[in-house]
């Protein structure tokens, strides 16, 4: 990417996650969550190729991004990452077409079996993408670290993911989180609440971006609080 200055992000709710010190560097094009068209419309601009960086993508209220709009940026000679969440699917499934993916989501998905819908959220359908839900990939590394603590046995942890896993992804709240926690894993209620304000340390989906931009684009780092 260092002869190819500027970096079309595709982001939302994941954004919406970021430390309030955050910055984008210089050269970054803010988009909206990405939807059908968007890429191809990008890439057949009569500039020079550069760098798109899919995280956030619709396909409730529009068609989801298109692989071949993908292949045929890549064909023009675009750089075509994905993360986190719609960018990390994608990924994944064109990983032998020419698209890249990055973080440890991508990896989920290119090495794990990791479903779709674990990465999945209700947001609001404009800037700042405020979640209404939370996805499943954070609550499992939550659990994750609990069950590795001592608060939870394995058996509980497995029961709360399963709960979860049945439910729309609409559904997968904090709230419902808490509840399962302190039915099925036996804790009390000042141990759960520690717990759930502790969630913004499993942001998986940010972490992911956030390495992204640091890695590529180390300008990101100045004057940012990483604490």
């Amino acid at each position: 990417m260092t002869d190819q200055k500027t970096l079309h992000i595709f982001v939302g709710p994941t954004g919406h996650d970021l430390p309030r010190s955050w910055k984008y560097p210089q050269g970054c094009e803010i988009h909206a969550p990405v939807k059908r068209g968007d890429i191809g419309a990008i890439s057949a601009l009569g500039t020079q190729p550069a760098s798109i960086l899919i995280v956030d993508g619709v396909f409730h209220t529009y068609p989801a991004v298109g692989h071949v709009e993908i292949r045929n940026a890549i064909g023009r000679g675009w750089a075509v990452w994905g993360t986190s969440s719609m960018g990390a699917i994608r990924a994944a499934e064109m990983a032998t077409l020419g698209m890249k993916g990055f973080g440890r989501v991508y990896e989920m998905f290119a090495s794990e079996g990791l479903d779709d819908d674990e990465v999945t959220l209700l947001h609001e359908a404009t800037s700042p993408y405020t979640g209404l839900s939370e996805p499943l990939v954070h609550m499992r590394a939550l659990l994750h670290s609990m069950n590795a603590r001592g608060l939870i046995t394995e058996v509980a942890q497995d029961r709360i993911v399963a709960s979860l896993k049945s439910r729309w992804y609409g559904y997968r709240s904090l709230r419902v989180l808490g509840d399962l926690l302190a039915t099925v894993g036996e804790l009390a209620p000042e141990v759960v609440r520690e717990e759930l304000e502790q969630m913004h340390k499993y942001k998986l989906k940010t972490f992911d971006m956030m390495r992204f931009i640091e890695f590529f684009c180390p300008t990101a780092l100045e004057g940012s609080d990483r604490d």
